[in-house]
């Protein structure tokens, strides 16, 4: 019986030990077959960029200010280059966070049902939550361009991308890109302001194509 067991294991162990290799060799197929985007001119990419006027993104941020840090998830409606909805969920203190503009009224609403307006989302922001996010630019920054008509110094990658952007202020760092829909994004930046400094990971960007 214990001779019988033994064999057991043993066969018990290479079939586990099998599968587990294919499972490996899956998944190293499954991402190989990932094909990196065609490198455009930074003309041709500020062209398409620039086209995107709705889109749906959604990741993490982490804000570290003098005296609190602290993160929150966020999902981000684009709904076009006037109007959006963005919503930020997590250890807020406060619950999830509804920020609503279209360039002429913004709306914060919280959790609880209260609303606040403002003649900017960063005088919204900076009055009811206490951070200096630079929501208008980030409309352009998360896309990887600079917001335009302000004067800016950029440093390219070698696939013509933004590498590194300095604008009003700011110092936009761009970590990382991915693939999403086809479309060379933005998918992790490091953004470092006066006595503040932002990161962001995009986990999902639907272009809507």
């Amino acid at each position: 019986m214990c001779k019988l067991n033994r064999a057991l294991c043993l066969c018990f162990k290479s079939i586990a030990i099998v599968i587990f290799s294919l499972s490996l060799s899956g998944c190293a197929t499954l991402f190989s077959t990932k094909k990196p985007s065609p490198s455009l001119s930074w003309p041709a990419r500020k062209q398409i960029l620039t086209a995107m006027h709705a889109w749906h993104a959604e990741g993490a941020m982490a804000i570290k200010m003098p005296d609190q840090s602290l993160s929150a998830h966020f999902d981000w409606q684009q709904h076009d280059n006037q109007s959006y909805l963005m919503t930020l969920f997590g250890p807020l203190g406060m619950g999830s966070v509804v920020i609503q503009g279209n360039q002429q009224t913004f709306t914060l609403r919280t959790a609880d049902g209260k609303t606040f307006t403002a003649t900017s989302p960063e005088q919204l922001i900076r009055q009811q939550l206490g951070w200096n996010l630079p929501i208008s630019n980030l409309y352009y920054w998360i896309r990887g361009l600079p917001a335009p008509k302000k004067t800016s110094m950029i440093t390219f990658d070698s696939a013509h991308r933004l590498a590194h952007l300095a604008q009003q202020g700011w110092s936009i760092e761009y970590l990382d890109y991915d693939n999403f829909n086809g479309i060379e994004l933005p998918s992790k930046l490091l953004l470092k302001g006066d006595r503040i400094e932002l990161r962001i990971v995009v986990h999902r960007f639907d272009t809507g194509e």
